[in-house]
């Protein structure tokens, strides 16, 4: 469930840019209007800093996430933290002026900048060939960890998104203390014989003044005259106030989402090491497969789409992969139909396997929260015919995750056997079409537990329909463990097959090393476990207009580590 729609969360860089922008011109305003040269001096470079790294970070936020804009991004970043970390110690040491909250904030603050500099810098790593040291990149890598962690716990889905929430951050403002006059250092000194003829004085004053009475109707009512504030300024410590509250909390739980998944990181350390020697048997019955960019979520295709799907072939031919998924959205399917039969019929030419994937419909899901579940099916029914009779792939997905994605699109959830039956009807209705199309159900971590009822989505599927195969999606942010027990423990003897249907991992939260050790070790556990029959990567090149940074390449073009050990991989088990 989401707590802050993706969209919404674009609010917080803008507050971000406005308050920067805001406490830059105070302090040139302040410079000028009360000129004081050391003063002035701090002010001025301080706001400079501050201006010149919100404008360049606020470019490329506009503009794109190519690593060509990025750079001028994270010297921007850099700019904010380096003012960050001189006002934070000179307010530590008491040389300016700050509460100790302000003096939280402020460290706060510097430690927000610092981390939006490595994340942007680890964005860099993971779209070029560039690769830092191992020790360095996991020091990189822990905050990209946390900030990933953080924007699913907010927005209920699993992405990398950019740019979002503090990758603006806050400006930390510097508040020069006045100097103290000669007239007032000369009041402040201690003059003795002047205290002690005040004490004198003041205990001679013992007389209490008695009121004198006043008559009900004679009494005059003395009323303290109090001056109020002005109402502009106190509006305007209430926003700021308010801005590095909501601020502040952002940061102290993006720290403990960091922190929370160290452990995450830690965990696939061993998978990293020249140690680790994973063994891959050989087999004839397995498909290797990865999703292609292309077509995969995309609603329409754009004029160069030829282009761009020639590229992905060639990577393709490269992988040397058995199949190739792609996920279809309903305005490609009905808008698209001739564009999507020519990609289906050049794989295939290729020699490639094609798996598809229906929807029932496109995005955003809330658009359709209110469908009745009986109108769903027809609509899942309608796309399957429909793919079936243009393309004639070799594997067919329905109901994409019945107690993830499919639920979030009708009015009335049903229960396990209900999903069931509704799979096994349209079961039936595919095959009155066609026998040669393998049809499959792709479940996510919620169909496997029992969500108050007596058996799961799984066990109902697997037991009680004729598809021909059932499909894990399996992504790491899950657990810390690559562990399939818990799905292998709810199998039974059965013809039908298990296959991983996603599996991804972001080169950009947790750095290329760990991506392509967790992918080794999670094919090691299926390739010996011979109830799987396939495996897809999700996905073979990076989307990031869609948060998608999970590609064995990158959007740049550059080949990850991923790419290599996947191709590796595949030569040793297919002979």
């Amino acid at each position: 469930m989401s707590i802050l729609p993706p969209e919404a969360s674009i609010v917080f860089a803008y507050m971000a840019l406005l308050y920067n922008a805001s406490v830059s011109g105070k302090l040139i305003y302040e410079s000028f209007a009360k000129p004081n040269l050391n003063k002035q001096a701090w002010n001025l470079s301080s706001a400079g800093v501050m201006l010149t790294g919100t404008v360049l970070i606020f470019l490329w936020f506009n503009l794109s996430l190519s690593t060509e804009f990025i750079w001028g991004a994270i010297v921007g970043c850099f700019l904010l933290f380096i003012n960050n970390l001189i006002v934070t110690i000179l307010s530590l040491k008491g040389k300016i002026e700050a509460t100790r909250w302000g003096k939280i904030i402020n460290v706060l603050f510097t430690i927000l900048a610092l981390q939006a500099s490595m994340l942007l810098l680890n964005f860099v790593e993971a779209q070029t060939a560039f690769i830092l040291p191992k020790a360095l990149e996991w020091f990189m890598i822990i905050p990209s960890i946390g900030f990933a962690s953080f924007e699913a716990f907010l927005y209920g889905a699993v992405g990398y998104f950019y740019p979002v929430l503090i990758l603006i951050p806050f400006a930390v403002p510097i508040k020069l203390k006045k100097q103290p006059t000669k007239v007032a250092e000369k009041k402040k000194k201690p003059q003795k014989k002047i205290v002690e003829s005040e004490k004198e004085s003041q205990k001679k004053e013992t007389k209490i003044e008695e009121k004198p009475k006043k008559s009900v109707f004679t009494e005059e009512i003395d009323q303290i005259k109090q001056e109020k504030p002005p109402i502009l300024p106190q509006i305007k410590v209430f926003l700021d106030n308010g801005a590095k509250g909501i601020y502040a909390m952002g940061i102290i739980l993006l720290i403990v989402f960091t922190l929370l998944n160290i452990g995450t990181m830690a965990s696939f350390g061993e998978f990293t090491s020249k140690d680790y020697n994973p063994v891959y048997p050989e087999r004839n019955d397995f498909e290797f497969g990865v999703s292609l960019k292309t077509v995969t979520y995309q609603q329409s295709l754009p004029d160069n789409y030829l282009e761009e799907f020639q590229k992905e072939l060639d990577l393709l031919i490269d992988l040397n992969v058995t199949t190739v998924r792609m996920d279809i959205k309903s305005e490609l399917l009905y808008d698209h139909s001739t564009e999507l039969q020519g990609i289906t019929d050049e794989l295939k030419a290729n020699g490639f396997k094609i798996m598809l994937s229906t929807y029932g419909y496109g995005f955003p899901t809330w658009n359709y929260q209110q469908v009745n579940f009986t109108d769903y099916i027809a609509e899942i029914e309608n796309q399957a015919i429909e793919i079936i009779q243009l393309c004639d792939p070799e594997f067919l997905l329905i109901y994409p995750e019945p107690y993830g994605f499919s639920s979030a699109y009708v009015r009335n959830i049903p229960s396990p056997d209900g999903w069931a039956d509704a799979i096994e009807d349209t079961v039936s209705v595919i095959h009155s079409y066609s026998n040669d199309t393998e049809i499959g159900v792709n479940l996510s971590y919620n169909d496997f537990s029992l969500l108050n009822h007596t058996v799961s989505v799984f066990e109902s599927i697997w037991k009680n329909t004729t598809v021909d195969f059932v499909g894990i999606d399996y992504y790491i942010i899950h657990a810390r463990e690559l562990d399939l027990t818990p799905f292998l423990d709810q199998t039974t003897p059965s013809t039908k097959e298990l296959w991983i249907c996603e599996f991804g991992i972001s080169a950009v939260m947790y750095g290329e090393r760990i991506q392509a050790g967790a992918l080794a070790n999670l094919l090691e556990l299926v390739l010996n476990q011979t109830v799987f029959k396939g495996f897809v990567y999700f996905s073979l090149q990076d989307d990031l207009s869609g948060g998608n940074s999970l590609g064995l390449v990158s959007a740049t073009g550059h080949k990850r580590l991923s790419f290599y050990k996947y191709n590796e991989i595949i030569e040793t088990v297919i002979e």
